[in-house]
């Protein structure tokens, strides 16, 4: 008798328990979704010989996945034409941050195109021919809204 009076003493705690499991499980797979689902911005640096620079600032994407991704699709083709080329960073940025770092860029020649835009720092004569060469072969490539802009002094 004194178990069965245990057990019932026991039951509210024990649903209690489970509640509390159930609400946690909701939080930790609503953190897990929203955290997926987030917007980043892909920033992606790579060091030219010559001492040349590129920042490559993407469009915003949701989800680390598709950040990482959009990152892979600037550095891998580079890698692959410039073995001589070294990564800097890949990042996943929240806004902020991707603008504070896009501001800094403000003060290197910059490539704009639809979706992308690309810092182009170092040497100075360096970085204005790379710049001007990026935006020919992008319109060779039938990216017309493409340009090289000057850096605001």
């Amino acid at each position: 008798m004194c178990e069965e009076w245990r057990q019932a003493e026991l039951l509210p705690l024990k649903r209690l328990a489970v509640a509390l499991l159930v609400v946690a499980g909701g939080l930790a797979l609503a953190a897990y979704l929203r955290a997926g689902g987030r917007p980043y911005y892909p920033i992606a640096g790579v060091l030219a010989p010559g001492g040349v620079t590129y920042t490559a600032f993407s469009d915003e994407t949701r989800g680390r996945d598709a950040c990482a991704a959009a990152n892979a699709r600037f550095v891998e083709p580079l890698k692959q034409q410039c073995p001589a080329c070294s990564v800097l960073f890949e990042r996943c940025e929240d806004k902020a941050r991707a603008l504070e770092l896009r501001l800094a860029a403000g003060r290197s020649h910059l490539v704009s195109v639809p979706g992308l835009h690309i810092g182009v720092a170092g040497p100075p004569e360096a970085a204005r021919a790379s710049c001007e060469l990026i935006a020919t072969d992008l319109a060779k490539h039938g990216v017309t809204r493409g340009r090289c802009m000057a850096p605001k002094n």
